[in-house]
C-alpha cells in the first residue's frame, strides 16, 4: 500500500490515537480486499544492467515474461 494511502486510512500516533486524514472507519476484510488487494503480492520486476554513452545503470526488463 502507497504511504499516502496508509496515512489517510490507518495512521495512529505514539499513544494509539488515530490521525489519518480521512474520517476512522472500520474496515472489513472484504474492504481492505477491494481497495487495496492490487499491492498484495506484486510481480517481482526483473532489472537488467544496461550501458548507454558510457553511462551504466538499472532497468526494467521489459522483455522478459
Amino acid at each position: 500500500m502507497p504511504r499516502r494511502e496508509y496515512l489517510k486510512h490507518f495512521a495512529h500516533d505514539e499513544n494509539g490515537r488515530y490521525i489519518g486524514t480521512e474520517k476512522q472507519r472500520n474496515w472489513t476484510k472484504k474492504d481492505l480486499d477491494l481497495e487495496f488487494g492490487a499491492y498484495q503480492n506484486p510481480t517481482p520486476q526483473r532489472w537488467v544492467r544496461s550501458e548507454e554513452r558510457g553511462r551504466v545503470f538499472m532497468s526494467e526488463d521489459r522483455d522478459h515474461k
